[in-house]
């Protein structure tokens, strides 16, 4: 679980900046209380673009990864959050 919060924001959204997930992992987008925004998405199916939108202050980004031994030096780079926004009410 990786967990993004900003004080404030009535929406919440990352940008992915590298997306490229073994065979049998994935990933889902979530709020701060655990409900599912979006996903799940597996391998390359999200390279370089943004999560929906996020309703509160908090993003959670939850990766599943396949067992070791289904994934081994499976070569892949995981993923990566580069950049997140945040809107706040009345400030569109």
């Amino acid at each position: 679980r990786f967990k993004y919060t900003v004080p404030g924001a009535s929406e919440i959204r990352g940008y992915f900046g590298v997306f490229d997930l073994g065979e049998n992992d994935w990933v889902t987008i979530e709020d701060g209380t655990g409900n599912v925004i979006e996903g799940p998405f597996i391998e390359d199916s999200k390279l370089n673009r943004y999560t929906a939108w996020v309703p509160g202050d908090t993003l959670v980004i939850r990766f599943v990864s396949a067992p070791p031994e289904d994934s081994y030096d499976s070569g892949k780079g995981g993923f990566a959050i580069s950049n997140v926004e945040i809107r706040k009410i009345g400030l569109y």
